[in-house]
């Protein structure tokens, strides 16, 4: 048997047994992947890509998708696939938003889904009052109520024996400003700016110029208080002259610290007195201080709390203490959660800086402020709250680009569950399923950011057939090929020795047929 014959019988046998192993075990083989599902994820996330006949995986909706009743959300490996599943989360639909009178907002749909948001804006002269920006909450419900457009308008304010340093010229809208000043021998009563506000009124109130008898107006040297004394001291008081008061320690000013005489020769306020101020030191169970760990406990002394894990906050964590000896607001309490503790996660606001909240953690009633920064714009409420299911309300805003565009993405061998056609502006998502005979790798879902790219990362399409199929494939052709290089080897071999031995039988024929001559 030659070399060559050995070699092709050992690869045929080998190539059957390596196919009948792989035979068998697709058969009884595994599940490649967790499902990828564009609504749903695992209860209990997992990192294996390879799942036992029988393994059983549970899921839940993703944020903004709703169960629907009565619907199996248990999938179970069946060998070599996973069995087919039914639509068991529905998409949270926010309905339209009330329009309000004189007003629109944009973008305009029947429907809105989780985390868009639309944008208000009235006709002139009108203003928005409220929320100029409201989102689509995972409850379906919208973040806030829609505003409302309303005509802000001041009257032009009349102030005698004065002159205008700024608002010379109306109309008066929301925010307008006039700024007075009194003429010669007139003082000014009330506050020399005001502004025009969403009711149409004038804040502070208009002032007034009143003549000044500053030159006959005289106080009476002001009342010293017990414990205490008042600079500068003298016997009388002209217009406008103050004095200003100071307490032995301990002792603390109640009152206004600083008077003045006024044009009637009575002075801005009474006295004030000298107070002891002690407050009590606070016991918060199952807390801990984060400041003012040691008294005494004076005038505007602060503590903050923080509860302990598996407490609850109720009331504020920061307290002070104030002129009264008590402590403003008050003492909070720590209360056993019926749950879990409320902490929310703290929020991260690309392109903002925060106003408050800076630090965490961030607890039940927990205030954040935000303020983009420039060149962007605020999508949402500017000021958001911890919640007791440890939740941000409203849903935490965004810093828009004012110009945002992504790209269209290409994702082969897929198809669009939303987001068909462009323009892809900032928030817009798009949800991608894989066609037939191939699996996701990467997110379903991506969000146009305010950079205008596209995040989690664009996913792909990758082919379900297994690496074996593909050994089998190659070694099935590497065989064939062997074969077919055998038989044709073969063939011109044979061919080869029939040609040399009718050769040699002519040729001994011949010589058989010679004589020697004699």
């Amino acid at each position: 048997m030659s070399l060559l014959t050995q070699f092709i019988r050992t690869y045929a046998i080998l190539f059957l047994v390596s196919y009948l192993t792989i035979f068998t075990n697709d058969i009884h083989g595994v599940c490649r992947y967790v499902p990828d599902i564009y609504f749903a994820e695992p209860v209990e996330p997992t990192r294996e890509h390879f799942f036992e006949e029988g393994t059983t995986l549970q899921f839940k909706c993703k944020k903004g998708f709703d169960p629907v009743p009565n619907v199996n959300n248990v999938l179970t490996c069946l060998g070599r696939t996973w069995t087919p599943h039914k639509t068991f989360c529905t998409q949270v639909l926010c309905a339209a938003p009330e329009s309000p009178a004189n007003g629109e907002y944009h973008p305009q749909k029947e429907e809105y889904t989780y985390l868009d948001s639309v944008t208000f804006s009235c006709q002139k002269p009108f203003q928005v009052v409220g929320d100029a920006s409201i989102s689509c909450t995972g409850t379906g419900e919208w973040s806030s109520n829609s505003p409302t457009c309303k005509a802000v308008n001041c009257p032009n304010p009349n102030v005698t024996n004065s002159r205008r340093l700024s608002g010379f010229i109306g109309p008066y809208t929301l925010n307008s400003a006039i700024s007075f000043e009194c003429d010669k021998d007139f003082v000014l009563r009330g506050s020399g700016l005001i502004s025009c506000n969403i009711d149409s009124q004038w804040i502070p109130a208009i002032p007034l110029c009143e003549r000044s008898e500053s030159k006959q107006v005289l106080c009476a040297a002001p009342e010293s208080p017990a414990n205490g004394e008042y600079h500068p001291q003298k016997d009388e008081y002209t217009y406008l002259d103050s004095v200003t008061f100071s307490c032995q320690e301990p002792l603390e000013v109640a009152g206004d610290a600083s008077i003045s005489c006024t044009g009637t020769g009575e002075w801005s306020s009474n006295s004030p007195t000298c107070k002891a101020v002690n407050c009590p030191n606070p016991n918060v169970t199952n807390s801990r201080r984060l400041s003012g760990f040691i008294g005494p406990y004076t005038l505007n002394s602060a503590i903050s709390f923080e509860c302990d894990k598996d407490f609850v906050l109720r009331g504020s964590g920061s307290i002070s203490c104030n002129i009264d000896s008590q402590w403003i607001p008050a003492i909070p309490l720590c209360e056993r959660s019926e749950s879990k503790p409320v902490n929310c996660p703290n929020p991260e606001v690309k392109n903002s800086r925060r106003l408050s909240g800076s630090f965490g953690p961030h607890t039940l009633n927990s205030v954040i402020s935000f303020k983009c920064d420039d060149d962007f714009f605020l999508r949402g409420s500017s000021s958001i709250t911890c919640n007791s299911d440890s939740e941000w309300v409203p849903a935490v805003p965004v810093c828009e680009r004012k110009s945002v565009n992504c790209p269209d993405p290409h994702v082969k061998n897929s198809r669009r569950l939303s987001g068909f056609t462009g323009p892809y502006t900032l928030n817009s998502v798009i949800l991608f399923e894989c066609d037939e005979g191939f699996h996701l790798e990467g997110s379903s879902s991506i969000t146009c950011n305010s950079y205008s790219e596209w995040e989690p990362a664009i996913p792909y399409c990758e082919d379900n057939t297994p690496v074996w199929k593909i050994v089998v494939i190659v070694l099935g052709v590497i065989g064939a090929l062997a074969i077919i290089g055998f038989v044709v080897y073969k063939f011109v071999y044979k061919k080869q020795n029939r040609g040399d031995y009718h050769c040699s039988v002519k040729t001994d024929k011949f010589a058989a047929s010679v004589e020697p001559e004699l």
